[in-house]
């Protein structure tokens, strides 16, 4: 079946009318009660630590804590954090080192003062299998305002030594799931 061109034009025009006539109720002066709440995903930090990462290659001994700071641009943005109602924060680590580490989260302000942290275990491998540590948090206000002062985030890992030789593989992911509330458009 061929489409005429009068029958595209009366088609545009059916449809044009249609729509026309659903905005003729629209109350316009509402606009101020309008609110969006948009959820964005933001990967954080990846990283993976070897048996290097915790030994002195000079000396052989052993470094107990990395070290290693991210700059937070998205809160560097006066929209974000003004409309900023939740962060939930997803870290995980595949670990397969005989250690367990402790992870320390830690969010800073410009002058390198601790605004929130964070911290938990990261369990050591089992007879050799990678063993899996997630970690959850979701953050709303009071501690929310920390959160929204800060502009770096300080990851630490310490090892914590168990006598056995230090080898292995540690493996980090990490995202924050951010909250908005927009309501002055």
């Amino acid at each position: 079946m061929k489409i005429t061109l009068p029958l595209r034009l009366a088609f545009l025009c059916g449809l044009a009318i249609g729509l026309v006539s659903c905005v003729s109720d629209v109350d316009f002066d509402q606009t101020d009660q309008i609110v969006f709440t948009p959820e964005v995903d933001l990967d954080l930090t990846f990283f993976e630590l070897t048996t290097a990462n915790f030994e002195d290659t000079v000396s052989g001994l052993p470094i107990p804590v990395v070290r290693d700071t991210t700059r937070l641009e998205f809160l560097d943005d006066d929209f974000i954090r003004d409309n900023l109602t939740q962060i939930e924060l997803l870290l995980r680590y595949d670990n397969s080192f005989s250690q367990d580490f402790e992870h320390k989260t830690l969010f800073l302000d410009e002058n390198n003062q601790v605004q929130f942290e964070i911290a938990f275990e990261v369990a050591a491998a089992i007879d050799g299998q990678t063993e899996t540590t997630l970690y959850q948090q979701t953050i709303i206000d009071p501690e929310l305002a920390a959160i929204r002062n800060a502009i770096k985030m300080l990851i630490e890992i310490r090892m914590l030594p168990d006598g056995q030789p230090i080898a292995g593989r540690l493996r980090h992911q990490s995202k924050a799931i951010y909250s908005l509330e927009v309501t002055d458009l």
